[in-house]
């Protein structure tokens, strides 16, 4: 059962505010290929698309926190909504720090440690995904949150084995301390991206119980 009736230009907010979110991902993904590939204009491009995502998604998420207000929609469910938000906000801003890191420290990566960072940036770019599917379901189809929480669950999980095998290699490498600290900063930023979607789907969960009661 949807959340919401009658109030398509809600449900429109809202689904401008997941698509701003799920963007992140892909952005994040191709700013960091840009990046290890020395696409410094590519680059340049990627951080100003963030940049018009999280600007998007914040403008949203206040147009509908004011519109449930005002309009004293689901007030029920209004805190927990408003909660889900904050913390997908946080996700699509975690991703923006990973590329506004690059931008600002211009770290050189050497390899192989940069054959190792387009997938743990593949997993929490599927995370941030993940957690945007489970958050639309909660608006539309409440039983199919699950099958979606799971998966961020998996691939946050992934990200940080692949995190750790990075900070492994990287530490046992010939580089000097200063720049293994640099890179694994860069390490624990991406994975604080799904470290933050497997937040935001705890308390999915939560929420979707509480709707189904």
């Amino acid at each position: 059962m949807k959340l919401f009736q009658r109030t398509r230009e809600l449900e429109d907010q809202l689904d401008r505010f997941f698509d701003a979110v799920s963007e992140s991902g892909l952005v994040l993904r191709a700013g960091v290929d840009d990046y290890l590939a020395g696409r410094a204009d590519e680059f340049a491009r990627r951080i100003g698309e963030m940049r018009e995502r999280e600007s998007r998604a914040d403008d949203l998420r206040h147009e509908i926190e004011n519109r449930l207000y005002a309009e004293s929609l689901i007030p029920e469910q209004r805190g927990d909504v408003l909660v889900l938000l904050e913390r997908l906000d946080g996700v699509l801003g975690q991703a923006k720090s990973v590329l506004k890191t690059l931008e600002v420290q211009q770290p050189e990566i050497p390899q192989p440690f940069a054959d190792g960072l387009p997938p743990l940036v593949a997993a929490s770019a599927e995370a941030i995904e993940r957690i945007v599917r489970a958050s639309r379901a909660f608006f539309s189809e409440l039983e199919a949150v699950q099958n979606d929480v799971h998966k961020v669950r998996y691939f946050e999980k992934e990200a940080d084995a692949i995190g750790t095998r990075l900070r492994r290699d990287l530490f046992a490498g010939g580089l000097e301390l200063a720049h293994k600290l640099q890179l694994s900063h860069i390490v624990d930023a991406i994975e604080e991206i799904s470290d933050l979607a497997e937040d935001a789907a705890d308390a999915l969960v939560i929420f979707a119980i509480k709707r189904s009661v």
